[in-house]
C-alpha cells in the first residue's frame, strides 16, 4: 500500500501538484453542487 500512495503524495506535496489538486477539487465541488439543479432542468 505504501508503494501505491508514495508517488501520489510526493506529487501532491509539490507546489504545482498542490495547485492542480486544489483546482480539480474546486471543479468537482462546483460540478457536484450544480448537478441537482441541472437534473431538475433536464428531467422537467
Amino acid at each position: 500500500m505504501n508503494k501505491l500512495l508514495h508517488p501520489i503524495t510526493d506529487w501532491i506535496s509539490t507546489k504545482r501538484g498542490g495547485w492542480i489538486t486544489l483546482i480539480v477539487w474546486l471543479v468537482l465541488m462546483i460540478g457536484l453542487s450544480a448537478s441537482p439543479m441541472l437534473s431538475e432542468l433536464i428531467f422537467c
